[in-house]
């Protein structure tokens, strides 16, 4: 359940220059872009097999922790409003989803060995 709610929340990040806007201000949208779009690729290897995949479950809260940072740490960012709520909202989706899959693989890990 939880790749699934990644999947969303990177698409949400991904498609959020758009849907707020924002998309004149290049440099974010394409970061937002990449990291929507890789949080989306790591969520579909998760469903797909997370056996093989959970050791790479960390990422998806530090895009999360970048998504956040973003607007401010980039040079020329837009900082409206839409802009910050946008990558805010995003962020902390994608930092709490990663942590609950993390979770659950680290549970799942000394489920396995006892």
């Amino acid at each position: 359940m939880g790749a699934g709610l990644i999947v969303l929340a990177g698409l949400f990040v991904a498609l959020s220059p758009w849907i707020a806007g924002f998309a004149m201000s290049t440099p974010l949208a394409v970061n937002n872009l990449v990291i929507g779009l890789t949080a989306v690729a790591l969520a579909l290897g998760f469903a797909a097999s997370f056996r093989s995949t959970h050791g790479l479950s960390w990422v998806v809260p530090l895009l999360g922790v970048w998504t956040i940072l973003a607007p401010w740490v980039m040079y020329n960012a837009d900082h409206s409003l839409r802009v910050v709520l946008c990558n805010v909202i995003g962020g902390a989706a994608l930092f709490l989803l990663g942590m609950a899959v993390l979770g659950s693989g680290m549970m799942r890990r000394k489920n396995e060995r006892t």
